[in-house]
């Protein structure tokens, strides 16, 4: 077990990537009153404005719909895998304080309906 730790340890392994992009990813759950065109271009300003995007791919998708929530999904490129993780977390709290100082009955929660 300790050979195998050591190994992965002290080998490098090149990054998955296409083109020189990394691939980087937001999800956030949310309410399905969220106005998801206004959303998207709050992220479309926070990534132009954000150097360590690469100008390449954005946008922001319905990925699942369900009755106590929808699914976003913001996919992004970055350069390499340090700087989409560093611009992931980056973009994941930008979002949710958006949504959370923006539209705060947005936010996710549970609803008792009394008949």
């Amino acid at each position: 077990m300790r050979t195998i730790h050591a190994f992965f340890q002290n080998k490098l392994f090149p990054e998955i990537s296409h083109n020189n992009n990394a691939f980087g990813t937001v999800y956030l759950y949310t309410d399905q009153k969220l106005p998801i065109k206004k959303v998207r271009d709050r992220v479309c300003v926070a990534l132009e404005t954000d150097p360590e995007w690469n100008k390449r791919g954005i946008d922001i998708l319905v990925k699942d719909v369900q009755r106590r929530y929808i699914e976003l999904f913001i996919p992004f490129c970055t350069t390499d895998s340090q700087t989409g993780h560093d611009l992931q977390m980056d973009m994941h709290e930008r979002m949710v304080a958006v949504v959370h100082e923006q539209y705060p009955n947005c936010m996710v929660k549970t609803r008792i309906e009394i008949l």
